[in-house]
Protein backbone atom coordinates (compact mmCIF):
# COMPACT_ATOMS: atom_id res chain seq x y z
CA UNK A 1 0.00 0.00 0.00
CA UNK A 2 1.28 3.26 -0.88
CA UNK A 3 0.88 6.14 1.42
CA UNK A 4 -2.24 8.03 0.51
CA UNK A 5 -2.73 11.94 1.11
CA UNK A 6 -5.32 11.74 4.44
CA UNK A 7 -2.88 8.37 5.59
CA UNK A 8 0.88 11.03 5.32
CA UNK A 9 -1.57 14.14 6.79
CA UNK A 10 -2.71 11.17 10.17
CA UNK A 11 0.47 9.43 10.78
CA UNK A 12 2.43 13.35 10.66
CA UNK A 13 0.63 14.43 13.51
CA UNK A 14 0.58 11.12 15.52
CA UNK A 15 4.36 11.50 15.07
CA UNK A 16 4.31 15.04 16.28
CA UNK A 17 2.42 14.09 19.11
CA UNK A 18 4.84 11.45 19.57
CA UNK A 19 8.12 13.32 18.94
CA UNK A 20 7.51 14.56 22.78
CA UNK A 21 7.74 11.05 23.79
CA UNK A 22 11.16 10.35 22.14
CA UNK A 23 12.56 12.88 24.37
CA UNK A 24 12.10 10.92 27.40
CA UNK A 25 13.86 7.94 25.41
CA UNK A 26 17.10 10.39 24.75
CA UNK A 27 17.18 11.34 28.18
CA UNK A 28 17.60 7.24 28.85
CA UNK A 29 20.56 6.17 31.30
CA UNK A 30 22.93 3.66 28.83
CA UNK A 31 21.30 0.99 31.17
CA UNK A 32 18.15 2.10 30.68
CA UNK A 33 18.60 2.64 27.21
CA UNK A 34 20.63 -0.96 26.61
CA UNK A 35 17.21 -2.59 28.29
CA UNK A 36 14.78 -1.10 26.19
CA UNK A 37 16.56 -1.94 22.56
CA UNK A 38 16.82 -5.31 23.94
CA UNK A 39 13.56 -5.18 24.81
CA UNK A 40 12.32 -3.96 21.57
CA UNK A 41 14.69 -6.56 19.51
CA UNK A 42 13.47 -9.26 21.34
CA UNK A 43 9.83 -8.75 20.92
CA UNK A 44 10.82 -8.35 16.63
CA UNK A 45 12.79 -11.34 16.66
CA UNK A 46 9.86 -13.62 18.66
CA UNK A 47 7.53 -12.11 16.22
CA UNK A 48 9.57 -12.56 13.05
CA UNK A 49 10.54 -16.83 14.32
CA UNK A 50 6.66 -16.98 13.79
CA UNK A 51 5.56 -15.24 11.19
CA UNK A 52 8.54 -15.17 8.74
CA UNK A 53 9.55 -18.15 7.05
CA UNK A 54 13.11 -16.66 6.13
CA UNK A 55 14.19 -15.96 10.03
CA UNK A 56 11.87 -19.24 11.10
CA UNK A 57 14.17 -21.53 9.36
CA UNK A 58 17.28 -19.42 9.50
CA UNK A 59 16.72 -19.74 13.59
CA UNK A 60 16.60 -22.98 13.64
CA UNK A 61 19.60 -23.93 11.09
CA UNK A 62 21.57 -21.61 13.63
CA UNK A 63 20.08 -23.21 16.61
CA UNK A 64 18.77 -19.78 17.47
CA UNK A 65 15.92 -18.95 20.06
CA UNK A 66 14.89 -15.60 20.36
CA UNK A 67 12.89 -16.50 23.83
CA UNK A 68 16.44 -16.92 25.48
CA UNK A 69 18.03 -13.46 24.22
CA UNK A 70 19.05 -11.30 27.35
CA UNK A 71 21.65 -9.77 25.59
CA UNK A 72 22.21 -7.17 22.94
CA UNK A 73 25.90 -9.30 21.74
CA UNK A 74 23.90 -12.89 21.07
CA UNK A 75 22.77 -10.67 17.64
CA UNK A 76 26.22 -11.52 16.27
CA UNK A 77 25.11 -15.45 16.07
CA UNK A 78 22.90 -14.22 13.23
CA UNK A 79 24.37 -13.48 10.06
CA UNK A 80 24.25 -10.02 8.52
CA UNK A 81 21.90 -9.47 5.79
CA UNK A 82 23.23 -8.29 2.44
CA UNK A 83 20.74 -6.60 -0.54
CA UNK A 84 21.51 -9.65 -2.65
CA UNK A 85 20.11 -11.99 -0.20
CA UNK A 86 17.02 -9.55 0.36
CA UNK A 87 15.95 -10.09 -2.74
CA UNK A 88 16.95 -13.59 -3.33
CA UNK A 89 14.58 -14.47 -0.66
CA UNK A 90 12.16 -11.83 -0.51
CA UNK A 91 8.57 -12.87 -0.50
CA UNK A 92 9.72 -14.99 2.42
CA UNK A 93 11.19 -12.01 4.39
CA UNK A 94 7.54 -10.25 4.50
CA UNK A 95 5.23 -11.03 7.30
CA UNK A 96 1.54 -12.33 5.34
CA UNK A 97 -0.05 -11.68 8.67
CA UNK A 98 0.87 -7.66 8.72
CA UNK A 99 1.40 -6.90 5.06
CA UNK A 100 -2.13 -6.02 4.33
CA UNK A 101 -2.02 -2.49 6.07
CA UNK A 102 1.79 -2.40 5.73
CA UNK A 103 3.51 0.88 4.14
CA UNK A 104 5.74 0.38 0.92
CA UNK A 105 8.51 2.39 0.41
CA UNK A 106 11.68 2.13 -2.64
CA UNK A 107 14.50 2.92 -3.25
CA UNK A 108 17.31 2.41 -6.04
CA UNK A 109 19.91 4.37 -4.11
CA UNK A 110 23.34 5.25 -5.56
CA UNK A 111 23.97 1.53 -6.32
CA UNK A 112 21.51 1.94 -9.10
CA UNK A 113 19.26 -1.13 -7.53
CA UNK A 114 15.94 -1.09 -6.81
CA UNK A 115 14.60 -2.26 -3.73
CA UNK A 116 11.11 -2.08 -1.89
CA UNK A 117 10.47 -3.05 1.80
CA UNK A 118 7.23 -2.41 4.21
CA UNK A 119 6.44 -1.50 6.90
CA UNK A 120 4.13 -0.49 9.55
CA UNK A 121 2.05 1.85 10.19
CA UNK A 122 3.45 2.18 13.83
CA UNK A 123 6.59 2.54 12.09
CA UNK A 124 6.18 5.12 9.97
CA UNK A 125 4.63 7.53 12.88
CA UNK A 126 8.14 6.99 14.64
CA UNK A 127 9.73 7.77 11.43
CA UNK A 128 7.37 11.22 11.32
CA UNK A 129 8.31 11.71 14.87
CA UNK A 130 12.01 11.26 14.34
CA UNK A 131 12.15 13.94 11.64
CA UNK A 132 10.02 16.02 13.76
CA UNK A 133 11.95 15.62 16.86
CA UNK A 134 15.23 17.01 14.83
CA UNK A 135 13.64 19.84 12.99
CA UNK A 136 12.29 21.20 17.08
CA UNK A 137 16.10 21.48 17.58
CA UNK A 138 16.48 24.44 15.02
CA UNK A 139 13.20 26.07 16.44
CA UNK A 140 10.61 24.53 14.04
CA UNK A 141 7.19 24.69 14.53
CA UNK A 142 3.97 23.27 12.54
CA UNK A 143 3.25 25.51 9.95
CA UNK A 144 6.45 27.22 10.11
CA UNK A 145 7.04 28.38 6.33
CA UNK A 146 9.70 26.06 4.49
CA UNK A 147 10.79 25.28 1.51
CA UNK A 148 11.45 22.31 -0.35
CA UNK A 149 13.84 21.21 -2.74
CA UNK A 150 13.73 18.08 -3.54
CA UNK A 151 10.17 15.11 -4.42
CA UNK A 152 9.00 17.36 -6.86
CA UNK A 153 9.32 16.59 -10.56
CA UNK A 154 7.06 19.10 -12.43
CA UNK A 155 5.83 17.73 -16.10
CA UNK A 156 5.46 19.59 -19.14
CA UNK A 157 3.55 23.03 -18.65
CA UNK A 158 3.09 22.88 -14.60
CA UNK A 159 4.80 25.07 -12.42
CA UNK A 160 7.67 24.92 -11.81
CA UNK A 161 7.23 25.47 -7.59
CA UNK A 162 3.81 24.30 -5.77
CA UNK A 163 2.73 25.17 -2.62
CA UNK A 164 1.37 22.61 0.34
CA UNK A 165 -0.87 24.59 1.74
CA UNK A 166 -1.79 22.27 4.91
CA UNK A 167 1.72 22.25 6.32
CA UNK A 168 2.72 25.91 4.49
CA UNK A 169 5.68 24.09 2.48
CA UNK A 170 6.87 25.48 -0.91
CA UNK A 171 8.15 22.76 -3.41
CA UNK A 172 11.11 24.16 -5.67
CA UNK A 173 11.96 21.59 -8.75
CA UNK A 174 15.68 20.17 -8.35
CA UNK A 175 15.65 19.89 -11.89
CA UNK A 176 15.47 23.54 -13.15
CA UNK A 177 18.43 25.04 -10.97
CA UNK A 178 20.06 26.49 -14.01
CA UNK A 179 21.33 30.34 -13.62
CA UNK A 180 17.64 32.01 -14.54
CA UNK A 181 15.26 29.88 -12.69
CA UNK A 182 17.83 30.00 -9.77
CA UNK A 183 17.89 33.26 -9.94
CA UNK A 184 13.89 34.10 -9.70
CA UNK A 185 13.65 31.17 -7.03
CA UNK A 186 15.85 33.37 -5.18
CA UNK A 187 13.61 36.38 -5.29
CA UNK A 188 10.47 34.46 -4.58
CA UNK A 189 12.02 33.15 -1.65
CA UNK A 190 12.98 36.85 -0.82
CA UNK A 191 9.77 38.02 -1.08
CA UNK A 192 7.86 34.32 0.33
CA UNK A 193 10.13 34.93 3.52
CA UNK A 194 10.84 31.26 4.54
CA UNK A 195 12.04 30.55 7.91
CA UNK A 196 13.87 26.81 7.05
CA UNK A 197 15.21 25.12 3.57
CA UNK A 198 14.95 21.16 3.31
CA UNK A 199 16.71 19.66 0.45
CA UNK A 200 19.58 17.36 -1.11
CA UNK A 201 23.36 19.13 -0.55
CA UNK A 202 24.16 19.33 -3.68
CA UNK A 203 20.34 21.54 -5.03
CA UNK A 204 20.90 23.66 -1.71
CA UNK A 205 24.68 24.30 -2.86
CA UNK A 206 24.14 25.09 -6.57
CA UNK A 207 21.14 27.39 -5.34
CA UNK A 208 24.11 28.99 -2.92
CA UNK A 209 26.05 29.19 -5.77
CA UNK A 210 23.64 31.73 -7.25
CA UNK A 211 22.79 33.27 -3.90
CA UNK A 212 26.21 34.27 -3.80
CA UNK A 213 27.01 35.39 -7.34
CA UNK A 214 23.90 37.29 -7.42
CA UNK A 215 24.34 39.16 -3.41
CA UNK A 216 20.99 37.46 -2.92
CA UNK A 217 20.35 37.26 1.13
CA UNK A 218 17.85 35.09 2.73
CA UNK A 219 17.23 37.48 5.52
CA UNK A 220 14.69 35.47 7.26
CA UNK A 221 16.52 31.94 7.45
CA UNK A 222 16.50 30.36 10.84
CA UNK A 223 18.62 26.98 9.77
CA UNK A 224 18.63 24.66 6.79
CA UNK A 225 17.95 20.94 6.97
CA UNK A 226 19.57 18.47 4.46
CA UNK A 227 19.56 14.80 3.68
CA UNK A 228 19.97 12.23 0.99
CA UNK A 229 22.98 12.79 -0.32
CA UNK A 230 26.68 13.11 1.47
CA UNK A 231 27.22 16.40 2.72
CA UNK A 232 30.51 17.44 2.00
CA UNK A 233 32.88 19.97 3.77
CA UNK A 234 32.89 21.75 0.98
CA UNK A 235 29.15 21.85 0.66
CA UNK A 236 28.67 22.46 4.30
CA UNK A 237 31.07 25.50 3.67
CA UNK A 238 29.43 27.03 1.16
CA UNK A 239 25.66 26.66 2.32
CA UNK A 240 26.37 28.46 5.70
CA UNK A 241 28.96 31.36 4.67
CA UNK A 242 25.98 32.22 1.78
CA UNK A 243 22.88 31.80 3.91
CA UNK A 244 24.38 32.71 7.20
CA UNK A 245 22.30 29.81 9.09
CA UNK A 246 23.50 26.16 10.11
CA UNK A 247 22.92 23.18 8.59
CA UNK A 248 21.02 19.81 10.17
CA UNK A 249 22.23 16.96 8.89
CA UNK A 250 20.28 13.87 7.92
CA UNK A 251 21.10 10.24 7.47
CA UNK A 252 18.72 7.65 6.32
CA UNK A 253 17.54 5.12 4.28
CA UNK A 254 14.24 3.84 2.54
CA UNK A 255 15.67 0.07 4.07
CA UNK A 256 14.81 2.27 7.58
CA UNK A 257 16.86 0.75 9.68
CA UNK A 258 18.52 3.13 11.57
CA UNK A 259 18.87 6.94 11.48
CA UNK A 260 21.39 9.18 12.28
CA UNK A 261 20.98 13.19 13.01
CA UNK A 262 23.12 16.45 13.43
CA UNK A 263 21.76 17.62 17.02
CA UNK A 264 22.07 21.72 17.77
CA UNK A 265 25.47 21.40 18.96
CA UNK A 266 26.65 20.53 15.37
CA UNK A 267 29.04 18.12 16.97
CA UNK A 268 28.85 15.06 14.16
CA UNK A 269 25.67 12.77 14.15
CA UNK A 270 23.76 10.71 16.42
CA UNK A 271 22.28 7.76 16.07
CA UNK A 272 18.47 8.09 17.41
CA UNK A 273 18.24 5.02 19.94
CA UNK A 274 14.54 4.60 19.64
CA UNK A 275 14.47 4.09 16.40
CA UNK A 276 17.41 2.03 15.68
CA UNK A 277 20.17 -0.51 16.76
CA UNK A 278 23.47 0.01 14.92
CA UNK A 279 26.37 -2.22 14.86
CA UNK A 280 30.13 -1.06 14.16
CA UNK A 281 32.20 -3.59 12.36
CA UNK A 282 35.98 -2.45 12.19
CA UNK A 283 37.46 -2.14 9.38
CA UNK A 284 41.28 -1.84 8.66
CA UNK A 285 40.86 1.69 8.95
CA UNK A 286 41.56 3.62 12.02
CA UNK A 287 38.17 5.18 13.31
CA UNK A 288 36.49 3.70 9.83
CA UNK A 289 33.21 1.02 10.71
CA UNK A 290 30.64 -0.96 8.48
CA UNK A 291 27.10 -0.02 9.61
CA UNK A 292 25.21 -2.63 10.26
CA UNK A 293 21.47 -1.79 11.78
CA UNK A 294 18.43 -3.25 12.66
CA UNK A 295 15.16 -1.79 12.82
CA UNK A 296 13.69 -1.63 16.58
CA UNK A 297 9.72 -1.55 15.44
CA UNK A 298 9.30 -2.73 11.79
CA UNK A 299 7.79 -6.12 12.46
CA UNK A 300 6.38 -6.00 8.60
CA UNK A 301 9.51 -6.41 7.04
CA UNK A 302 12.25 -6.78 9.79
CA UNK A 303 15.70 -6.74 8.14
CA UNK A 304 17.86 -7.92 11.27
CA UNK A 305 21.33 -6.93 11.07
CA UNK A 306 21.18 -5.40 7.68
CA UNK A 307 24.63 -4.55 6.02
CA UNK A 308 23.78 -0.87 4.91
CA UNK A 309 26.58 -0.54 2.48
CA UNK A 310 28.29 2.26 4.11
CA UNK A 311 31.23 3.40 6.40
CA UNK A 312 30.92 5.55 9.39
CA UNK A 313 33.82 7.22 11.06
CA UNK A 314 33.85 7.58 14.53
CA UNK A 315 34.57 10.56 16.90
CA UNK A 316 36.70 8.26 19.01
CA UNK A 317 37.44 10.91 21.55
CA UNK A 318 33.81 10.81 22.38
CA UNK A 319 32.69 7.18 21.71
CA UNK A 320 30.25 5.86 23.62
CA UNK A 321 28.88 2.10 23.42
CA UNK A 322 25.16 3.88 23.28
CA UNK A 323 25.79 6.39 22.28
CA UNK A 324 28.74 7.21 19.66
CA UNK A 325 29.04 10.40 17.44
CA UNK A 326 29.41 9.90 14.00
CA UNK A 327 32.19 12.51 12.75
CA UNK A 328 31.54 11.42 8.71
CA UNK A 329 29.52 9.05 6.55
CA UNK A 330 31.02 7.87 3.13
CA UNK A 331 29.86 5.69 1.18
CA UNK A 332 26.91 8.17 -0.52
CA UNK A 333 28.71 11.00 -2.16
CA UNK A 334 26.43 11.26 -4.87
CA UNK A 335 27.14 13.00 -8.61
CA UNK A 336 26.06 15.51 -11.02
CA UNK A 337 24.89 14.97 -14.38
CA UNK A 338 24.98 17.88 -17.01
CA UNK A 339 21.90 19.28 -18.76
CA UNK A 340 22.32 19.98 -22.90
CA UNK A 341 22.62 23.75 -21.41
CA UNK A 342 25.16 23.22 -18.75
CA UNK A 343 23.36 23.95 -15.77
CA UNK A 344 23.98 20.83 -13.35
CA UNK A 345 21.45 18.06 -12.11
CA UNK A 346 21.84 16.34 -8.75
CA UNK A 347 21.56 12.66 -9.79
CA UNK A 348 20.05 12.05 -6.53
CA UNK A 349 16.82 13.05 -8.43
CA UNK A 350 16.79 10.10 -11.22
CA UNK A 351 17.38 7.29 -7.94
CA UNK A 352 13.55 8.53 -6.85
CA UNK A 353 12.49 8.49 -10.60
CA UNK A 354 13.69 4.97 -10.96
CA UNK A 355 13.06 3.84 -7.78
CA UNK A 356 9.11 4.63 -9.10
CA UNK A 357 9.60 2.15 -12.52
CA UNK A 358 8.80 -1.46 -10.88
CA UNK A 359 10.22 -2.98 -14.31
CA UNK A 360 13.62 -1.53 -13.92
CA UNK A 361 15.53 -3.46 -12.45
CA UNK A 362 18.63 -1.68 -12.13
CA UNK A 363 20.54 1.67 -14.39
CA UNK A 364 23.31 3.69 -14.80
CA UNK A 365 24.18 7.10 -16.40
CA UNK A 366 27.65 6.71 -18.35
CA UNK A 367 28.35 10.29 -18.96
CA UNK A 368 31.44 11.93 -21.16
CA UNK A 369 32.26 15.43 -22.26
CA UNK A 370 29.78 15.54 -24.94
CA UNK A 371 27.38 12.19 -25.01
CA UNK A 372 25.47 10.40 -22.13
CA UNK A 373 24.07 6.88 -22.24
CA UNK A 374 21.16 5.30 -20.29
CA UNK A 375 22.12 1.45 -19.31
CA UNK A 376 19.00 -0.16 -17.83
CA UNK A 377 18.20 -3.59 -17.04
CA UNK A 378 14.43 -4.61 -17.21
CA UNK A 379 12.08 -7.59 -16.52
CA UNK A 380 11.90 -9.94 -19.37
CA UNK A 381 8.23 -9.75 -19.54
CA UNK A 382 7.75 -5.82 -20.19
CA UNK A 383 6.96 -4.33 -23.02
CA UNK A 384 10.58 -2.95 -24.39
CA UNK A 385 8.81 -0.14 -27.05
CA UNK A 386 6.54 1.52 -24.51
CA UNK A 387 9.19 1.67 -21.73
CA UNK A 388 11.80 3.30 -24.13
CA UNK A 389 9.35 5.75 -25.09
CA UNK A 390 8.22 6.35 -21.49
CA UNK A 391 11.97 6.60 -20.08
CA UNK A 392 13.11 8.38 -23.46
CA UNK A 393 10.64 11.19 -23.37
CA UNK A 394 11.26 11.79 -19.52
CA UNK A 395 14.88 12.24 -20.31
CA UNK A 396 14.39 14.29 -23.10
CA UNK A 397 12.31 16.49 -20.47
CA UNK A 398 14.80 16.37 -17.60
CA UNK A 399 18.37 16.54 -19.78
CA UNK A 400 16.72 18.99 -22.45
CA UNK A 401 18.30 16.12 -25.19
CA UNK A 402 18.02 13.55 -26.86
CA UNK A 403 19.76 10.09 -24.17
CA UNK A 404 20.73 6.90 -25.82
CA UNK A 405 19.07 4.25 -24.06
CA UNK A 406 20.49 0.58 -24.07
CA UNK A 407 18.69 -2.45 -22.68
CA UNK A 408 21.25 -4.93 -21.48
CA UNK A 409 22.87 -6.74 -18.31
CA UNK A 410 26.42 -5.54 -18.63
CA UNK A 411 27.08 -2.60 -16.52
CA UNK A 412 30.83 -0.40 -15.84
CA UNK A 413 31.99 -1.52 -12.22
CA UNK A 414 35.26 0.89 -10.77
CA UNK A 415 38.21 -0.94 -9.58
CA UNK A 416 36.94 -2.16 -6.41
CA UNK A 417 33.73 -4.10 -8.28
CA UNK A 418 31.48 -1.65 -7.07
CA UNK A 419 28.52 -0.79 -9.29
CA UNK A 420 27.80 2.91 -9.37
CA UNK A 421 24.86 4.78 -10.81
CA UNK A 422 27.01 7.69 -12.33
CA UNK A 423 30.26 6.74 -14.32
CA UNK A 424 32.11 9.83 -15.75
CA UNK A 425 34.32 9.05 -18.84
Amino acid sequence: MKIGKFQDTYLTFKGIYYAKKVREIENLSNNDLKKYQLSKIKSLLIKASREISFYKNLFWKIDFDPHKLDDLEELKRIPILDKETIRKNYSSLISGFRSKHSIQLSTSGTSGERLSVYTSPNQWFIEQAAIWRQWSLAGYRFRDKMAIIRSYSPKDNEPLFKKDRLRNWLYISPYHLDEENSKNFLHMLQIWKPLFIRGYPSSIFLLSKYAEKFKIKLKSLKAIFTASEKLTKDYRLQIENTFGVKIFDHYGQAEITVMLHEWDDHNGMRNLNYYGYPEFLPTDKKNIYKLIATNLHNDVMPLIRYDTGDLVEINYKEMNLHKPVIKEIFGRNDDFLLHQDGHKLPSVNFYTYFSKLKEVKRFQFIENQSDLELRIQIDNDVSNSSLLEHIGDEMMLRFGKKVKILITDQFVQNNDGKFLAVVKI
